[in-house]
Formats: structure tokens, C-alpha cells, sequence
């Protein structure tokens, strides 16, 4: 039976995400780690997820990119479709960013994009046995919608069509259940109102208490989860991926590759058993 990476549960060493929000004070910029061993080549590009296409990130990744030549690629945020082509570097990243680029680069290689990530459904099942679903749906309507939005993802539309549309296209067909009646704008900003104590208002809400990088309660603590199961299975697949290929190209959140960076040496260095045959 071929093994998939959220069958297991590896025990990596990684660093606690409220370390790695002070990595990040202090350090700032895009994260970059680049491992040798012997044959074995791994180079991990962190990256904030601008879609500037002046940005050093992207520039760290064509460099990195062309001087691995990899024979495999992963990338954050789930599939992406083998129909999905660019023409042009720029547009490619405007449209989704690091996703964009590596896309446009694989494309020209020939190489397949591989995502590093489990799949929503897989995420939300693992989640919703852990935490309360009316916790969860907040914290990911304002991480993975609200906060987008606030910086131009879907932002031509009216707050309430975007929200819609998130709901409609994104946590339903994810097998995220949510009842006709909880599908509504108003659950939201009530949910919202109830749990942060004041009116949803895009402009003015409290993202504070659901940033994962910061210490503020249950909503913190449930995005914190996320990452580290996340985690968790993108090091399962590189480890998975090392078996079989010799170079190895990762582009992830800049926090994840700092929570990670040690486990990645450990892979690397072989100081790990091969945790991707133990049963969780």
C-alpha cells in the first residue's frame, strides 16, 4: 500500500512557533535553507507571501531554483492544476505569488509542482477532532479569507459576495460541514461579535487575536495546531521524496521553514530513523 505522509506521525524536532515569532523580530526577510549531503541536495526557500515581483524572495528563488535544478519541487497551498500555465514571470506571481513563480519555472523545466501541504479535507478532519468547529470556522474564515482580502485578494467585490464565494468554493467542497444557516455573512460577524467583543469591520478588526505567531488566546493557539500538523506532513514528504531524488526544491511560509529547520538537518543528516514507515 503506498504510504501517505499524514498516515504517520514523525517525531521531528522542530521549534514552537512562539520561538520562531521572535526568530522573526529579529531576523526579518526571506529564510533560506540550503542543505548538502553527499548525492543528496535540499534547499528550502521561506518566503512572506508578497506578490511583488520586485521582491527578494523571488529573486532567491530563480537563484536557488536554476542552480539545483531540481527534480522535484513542493509548494504551500494544496494542488495546483497541471492546466494552470503562465506566460510571463511577472504575471505568475501577481496572480499567486511564490505559487505562481515556482509554477512558471517548473513549467519551463518540466518539472512537475508537487504540494507539500495535506489537503484541505485531510486538514479539516484532523482539526475539527481536536477543536470546536464554531472555533475553527473562525479562525479560518479570518486567516484565510479576511486577512487576504484585506490585502486585495477578491477585494473588487463587496465584502459579503467575497465571503461568499469563500465559503461556496473553498470550505464546503473541503468537506468543512457547515449547516445552510451557518453559511450566512451575519453567522460570521456574529460569530466574530461574540468571541472578540465589538462589530466586524474589516478595517478595523482585531487579526491580533488570530495571528499564530502571537500569544492571545484559543484563536492563537488553534492556528499555532494548524501549522504544526502541517508541518509535519510537508517534512514527511521531503523526507519521503530525499528516498527517492537526489535534489529537492521547497518554497513555504517563512515561519514553517524556521519551525522546521533543524528537522530538515536531522533528514539531511541522517541522525533520523526512517519515521516514514512507522504507523502513527
Amino acid at each position: 500500500m503506498e504510504q501517505t505522509p499524514h498516515d504517520y506521525s514523525p517525531a521531528y524536532r522542530t521549534m514552537d512557533y512562539l520561538s520562531v515569532a521572535k526568530v522573526i523580530r529579529h531576523q526579518g526577510g526571506p529564510h533560506v535553507v540550503n542543505l548538502k549531503n553527499n548525492e543528496k541536495r535540499l534547499i528550502v526557500v521561506g518566503c512572506p507571501h508578497s506578490s511583488d515581483p520586485d521582491a527578494v524572495e523571488f529573486k532567491l528563488i530563480e537563484t536557488y531554483f536554476n542552480d539545483l535544478q531540481p527534480q522535484i519541487v513542493f509548494n504551500e497551498g494544496g494542488e495546483i492544476p497541471d492546466t494552470l500555465h503562465y506566460e510571463h514571470r511577472d504575471r505568475a506571481i501577481q496572480n499567486r505569488a511564490e505559487i505562481g513563480l515556482l509554477k512558471f519555472l517548473c513549467d519551463q523545466h518540466q518539472i512537475k509542482l508537487m504540494s507539500g501541504d495535506f489537503s484541505e479535507n485531510e486538514e479539516f478532519n484532523i482539526m475539527l477532532k481536536r477543536h470546536p468547529k464554531e472555533t475553527l470556522f473562525l479562525y479560518y474564515v479570518m486567516e484565510r479569507f479576511c486577512n487576504p482580502y484585506r490585502y486585495g485578494f477578491d477585494a473588487d467585490k463587496p465584502i459579503a459576495i467575497a465571503y461568499g464565494n469563500f465559503i461556496r468554493s473553498y470550505l464546503l467542497p473541503n468537506g468543512f460541514p457547515l449547516d445552510p444557516s451557518q453559511q450566512s455573512f451575519s453567522y460570521f460577524t456574529n460569530l466574530y461579535k461574540q468571541n472578540v467583543g465589538e462589530e466586524f469591520d474589516i478595517k478595523t478588526a482585531d487579526f491580533g487575536k488570530f495571528d499564530f505567531l502571537s500569544d492571545a488566546g484559543k484563536f492563537t493557539a488553534v492556528g499555532r495546531a494548524s501549522k504544526e500538523v502541517r508541518d509535519s506532513v510537508l517534512l514527511t514528504k521531503i523526507q519521503l521524496a530525499l528516498k527517492t531524488h537526489d535534489r529537492v526544491f521547497v518554497a513555504f511560509g517563512g515561519a514553517h521553514v524556521i519551525a522546521i529547520e533543524q528537522a530538515l538537518k536531522d533528514i539531511m543528516d541522517g541522525k533520523m530513523e526512517d519515521q516514514t514507515s512507522r504507523p502513527r
